[in-house]
């Protein structure tokens, strides 16, 4: 347990793209910070770090989007192929899910069982009863 928050935190920061937000350094900072070697007893220490690493990667601000991007223009071809290549999505894009078209269908045949089970235990008592 020594340092697996710590690893944990700086794969969360070395994951992300330092190009994509105003100012990186506090997490920088933060990672190197870091001092190994800690034993048990000073474990508080050590989530101390992990604690650091993660608070500045929850501060970090995104850089605006600019017009024309890659970023822009990819987030506009995933809208446009995202609604084309789902006939059943409504107009924000959001895919309808559920199938309501046979709940008749369905109803009838919940029905239709039920008979069949309630005619066999009165055939089967009549048969019982019988011999």
């Amino acid at each position: 347990m020594y340092y697996s928050k710590v690893e944990e935190a700086i794969e969360k920061a070395n994951g992300l793209n330092k190009e994509d937000y105003k100012d990186f350094t506090k997490v920088e900072e933060a990672i190197n910070a870091v001092v190994r070697g800690k034993n048990i007893k000073e474990q508080a220490e050590v989530d101390e770090m992990a604690k650091a690493i993660e608070d500045a990667i929850a501060a970090l601000e995104k850089k605006p989007a600019q017009a024309g991007s890659k970023t822009d223009q990819n987030t506009k071809t995933n809208t446009k192929t995202n609604t084309k290549t789902n006939p059943k999505a409504d107009s924000s894009g959001i895919p309808k899910t559920g199938d309501h078209e046979n709940a008749g269908l369905m109803l009838a045949m919940l029905y239709l069982s039920g008979a069949v089970i309630a005619g066999s235990v009165v055939i089967w008592k009549k048969k019982k009863y019988r011999a």
